[in-house]
C-alpha cells in the first residue's frame, strides 16, 4: 500500500470511527468520505501499514542526526578511515563465517555479526561521504537491485503499487 493510499484510509476512519461495511460503500452514510478508496484497502491490516511507515519515518530522522555525526568523525580521521573499514570488512566476514559455520540460533552469534553489520555500515558511510560518492553509490546499488530483480524473474517490486 503507498503512502497517499495509507494515508487517506487513516483519514478515513478517523472521520467514521470504525467502517462498518468494509468497503460495501453503498449502505454507508460516510460515502463521500472514502469513495476514492479502493476496496483492497480495508483488505489490508492498515494498522500495520502505519505503524511500518510511523517506523520508518522514526529511523529515517535518526539516521539524519547519525549521518551528521558520522561526517564529523570522517572529517576528524579522513583516509585512515579506509584502513579502518578493511578492519571492520573483515570482522563481519570472521562473524558471518562463524555464524555459517556454528549455530544460527546462538544468541551470542548474532549478536556479533549485528554489531559487525552496524560497523560495517558506519565505515561505508563515511567513505561514500569522503568520496562525495553518495549519488554514484545510489545510482549503482539500483542499477544492481534492478538486474537481481529481472535475473531472477522477480521483476520490480514497485509495479504492484
Amino acid at each position: 500500500m503507498t503512502k497517499d493510499k495509507l494515508i487517506r484510509a487513516l483519514r478515513c476512519f478517523a472521520k467514521v470511527d470504525k467502517c462498518l461495511y468494509f468497503g460495501n460503500c453503498c449502505n454507508c452514510n460516510y460515502i463521500d468520505l472514502c469513495r476514492d478508496i479502493q476496496k483492497e484497502i480495508f483488505s489490508e491490516n492498515i494498522f500495520t501499514a502505519a505503524a511500518d511507515i510511523i517506523e520508518a519515518s522514526s529511523l529515517t530522522n535518526l539516521f539524519e542526526k547519525q549521518k551528521f555525526d558520522l561526517e564529523i568523525i570522517a572529517d576528524h580521521y579522513g583516509e585512515r578511515q579506509f584502513t579502518k573499514a578493511i578492519e571492520e570488512l573483515s570482522e563481519l566476514i570472521t562473524a558471518i563465517s562463524k555464524l555459517q559455520a556454528e549455530d544460527y540460533e546462538n544468541a551470542n552469534n548474532c549478536k556479533n555479526l549485528i554489531e559487525e553489520i552496524a560497523d560495517v555500515e558506519i565505515m561505508t558511510y563515511q567513505l561514500k561521504y569522503l568520496l562525495k560518492a553518495y549519488a554514484d553509490v545510489e545510482k549503482v546499488k539500483t542499477y544492481k537491485i534492478k538486474r537481481t530483480l529481472k535475473e531472477t524473474g522477480l521483476g520490480d517490486s514497485r509495479e504492484s503499487e
